[in-house]
C-alpha cells in the first residue's frame, strides 16, 4: 500500500511541474490560476461596457515590485466588431503606428477587454484576460459630477475630441452626466453608441 501511495504522490507532484526551455527552468505550480471557469461565467453575466477590471497574480516576480494588490487593469468593451477597427489608433500621429495597432493588436469578439502591457495596447477576449488569481470589477456610479471644490483637470484640452471637450465643459459648469457617456467615450464610441 505504501508503494501505491508513493506512486500517486509522485504522479500528483510530477503533473504540477512546469518546464521552460529557455532559459531552462523548472517550476512547481500545484495551484494554477485561482480564477476558474465558473467564476468567469458568473463574471460575464454581470459585466457592462465601461467596467474596469483589476487583476492580480500570486507568486509572480514582477508583482513583488508593483505596489498594491492588483498589478494590471483593463477596460471591458463588450462586443467588438470589424466595423470598430477604424476607431483604433485614431490618435496615433504616425500612420505606421496606426496601421500596426489596427492589424496586430485589434481583435473582434463578443466579450472583449482593452488593456496595455509591455507589448502595447491591445484587445483580447475576457476568457484570456481572466487567466489570473484574483479579479475585481469596478463600475462608475450612475451619475458623475465634479465636487464643487474639485481642481481643474490638468489635461491639455487640445488632446481631447470634441465630445470629450464638451463633457469636460459640462462637468466644469456643475452639470452631472450619465455613466454611459463616460464609458462610451472611454471605449471609443461617441454619443453613447456601443457596438451591438
Amino acid at each position: 500500500m505504501a508503494l501505491q501511495q508513493l506512486s500517486e504522490w509522485f504522479l500528483t507532484v510530477f503533473g504540477d511541474i512546469k518546464v521552460f526551455r529557455f532559459p531552462f527552468f523548472l517550476v512547481y505550480d500545484p495551484g494554477s490560476y485561482q480564477v476558474k471557469g465558473d467564476d468567469v461565467r458568473a463574471l460575464i453575466d454581470v459585466l457592462q461596457p465601461g467596467d474596469i477590471l483589476l487583476r492580480a497574480y500570486a507568486n509572480y516576480l514582477d508583482g513583488k515590485f508593483i505596489p498594491g494588490k492588483f498589478s494590471h487593469a483593463g477596460l471591458y468593451c463588450g462586443a467588438v466588431h470589424e466595423d470598430d477597427r477604424a476607431l483604433v489608433g485614431t490618435r496615433q500621429r504616425s500612420r505606421s503606428a496606426r496601421d500596426e495597432a489596427r492589424s496586430a493588436l485589434f481583435h473582434t469578439g463578443a466579450q472583449m477587454v482593452v488593456h496595455a502591457m509591455a507589448e502595447g495596447v491591445f484587445i483580447e477576449d475576457i476568457l484570456t484576460f481572466s487567466r489570473c488569481d484574483q479579479l475585481v470589477v469596478l463600475r462608475l456610479p450612475r451619475q458623475i459630477a465634479l465636487r464643487p471644490d474639485a481642481a481643474p483637470s490638468p489635461i491639455d484640452p487640445t488632446l481631447l475630441s470634441p465630445e470629450e471637450h464638451s463633457l469636460r465643459e459640462r462637468l466644469a459648469s456643475g452639470e452631472a452626466s450619465p455613466r454611459e457617456e463616460f464609458t462610451a467615450l472611454a471605449i471609443g464610441h461617441p454619443a453613447g453608441r456601443f457596438p451591438q
